[in-house]
């Protein structure tokens, strides 16, 4: 595709579309097609049942690999092909499952073609030498890349592939203007823009740095230089998200947000992604779980759970703006339920404080457990479905022990149901008191293992 820093987007589109298109075009049809129909749960008469809307993509997808299939031997890449990559990773997260390992390939595929295109290093002149809207769309293709690349690293327990340190990129913004380089540095935002797709890749790219140096804190043995490196990426933290035009910032009740319904999705991205970092930064200072738990970081687990759980009462109230409610379920949610579950099972709650937060547990739990048995969020060969049903099958026995306490649990005043340890709890904390889910300094993932685990404690098993 031919083009210079004279290009119009008109006619750098004209390279790909009508008697120009390309088997790129044909990809991003099709995968929209599929990503449509992950969002639309009836759109007859193409499909009326979720068996059929299961069809349709996997149908969509395959037609979505092919085209790729037919591009990448030619060794002709371009910006297109990146962006058809990049969907059609999103497509297979969504249709095959975050833990799959075909998601996992495809994501290192956009990540190789990245480096291959260059643009991992994108202070050269050839870089710079492009159209505006060109530069734009790959340092947005790079910022998405880099968080997901974090992010499902987090997830699946497994490291990262794009590290920053050899990397020079840029983030994204509408204007013409000096880029800003992507850094724990504080970032400048315009206030007069709204919560769109470039803003939300920007934080997004910003989080994605600070959980980078967060990762790498997970492999520091010396605990006193942990704390201190600590303090420092939460400064970092707090600053960036102050920086942030409070016109972005979901600082109330998603209820009383009066947003546009896609822009809603956008704020809660951006609070989400803010409260995962101070999640994070909680686990990384965390001994294992004994006698005292982090309040802040229960704090911080309560808030992230209960923004998640409040997207899931209002999910017809906001639009998917490019990052699904079921990833926010699983890597949000299911991360600050497995923290206050693991809390819950440990330790005893008899503190003033934590009194005064059970019944907002409960009902956040309650809540999560609900809409996944029912099964609004997803359908039993949704391919989620193995982990969140595991969560929730550890979390409803939990909660089934807070309601009928027997000899694990005794009566607070206002009949609040308090848990206090039983013999055997309390010899699991004279040993280590983890039950073998934080046996080492290493990042703890929420994944189903995790939940298979928990649910043989014996908190639950009596």
């Amino acid at each position: 595709m031919s083009f210079s820093s004279e290009t119009t987007f008109d006619e750098y589109c004209a390279n790909f579309s009508g008697q120009n298109s390309r088997w790129e075009t044909f990809g991003l049809f099709f995968t929209a097609v599929c990503r449509a129909s992950v969002d639309l749960a009836y759109a007859e008469p193409l499909y009326g049942s979720e068996q059929q809307r299961r069809k349709i993509q996997k149908l969509t997808l395959s037609y979505s690999d092919r085209c790729l299939d037919l591009c990448l031997p030619l060794d002709c890449m371009n910006d297109l092909q990146l962006v058809l990559q990049y969907e059609n990773f999103i497509s297979h997260s969504q249709v095959d499952g975050d833990q799959s390992y075909l998601s996992w390939r495809k994501l290192g595929d956009v990540a190789a073609s990245l480096f291959a295109l260059g643009y991992h290093q994108q202070q050269t002149e050839t870089f710079r030498a492009a159209p505006h809207f060109l530069r734009n769309l790959r340092q947005t293709a790079f910022c998405r890349t880099y968080s997901a690349d974090k992010n499902v690293s987090i997830f699946l327990g497994r490291p990262p592939r794009i590290i920053r340190k050899f990397c020079h990129f840029c983030l994204p913004g509408k204007h013409i203007q000096s880029a800003q380089e992507a850094s724990r540095k504080t970032a400048v935002w315009d206030p007069a823009e709204k919560p769109d797709f470039i803003t939300d890749s920007r934080w997004a790219a910003l989080c994605a740095i600070l959980k980078e140096d967060l990762l790498d804190l997970f492999t520091e043995e010396n605990y006193d230089e942990r704390v201190r490196q600590a303090r420092l990426i939460k400064a970092d933290a707090h600053a960036q998200w102050n920086a942030v035009p409070e016109s972005y910032r979901l600082e109330c009740s998603l209820k009383a947000c009066d947003r546009r319904p896609v822009e809603r999705d956008f704020m809660v991205n951006m609070k989400l992604a803010y409260l995962h970092v101070q999640f994070l930064l909680g686990l990384a200072l965390l001994r294992p779980i004994t006698t005292n738990p982090d309040p802040e970081l229960f704090s911080i687990s309560m808030d992230m759970l209960s923004l998640v759980v409040e997207s899931i009462m209002l999910k017809d109230q906001i639009i998917n703006s490019g990052t699904s409610l079921v990833w926010k379920v699983a890597y949000y949610g299911l991360s600050a339920a497995g923290l206050i579950s693991l809390t819950l099972v440990n330790r005893s709650f008899a503190t003033e404080t934590l009194q005064t937060s059970m019944s907002k547990v409960f009902q956040d739990l309650s809540i999560l457990v609900g809409e996944i048995e029912r099964g609004t969020l997803v359908y039993i060969d949704s391919p989620n479905y193995a982990l969140l049903t595991s969560a929730t099958q550890t979390i409803k026995s939990l909660l089934e022990r807070m309601v009928f306490p027997s000899h694990n649990m005794t009566t607070a005043s206002g009949n609040q149901p308090v848990l206090i340890e039983s013999e055997q709890v309390a010899a699991l904390d004279e040993d280590d008191g983890t039950w073998g889910l934080w046996d080492n300094n290493s990042l703890q993932d929420f994944e189903i293992n995790f939940w298979h685990n928990l649910a043989g404690h014996p908190f639950l098993n009596h």
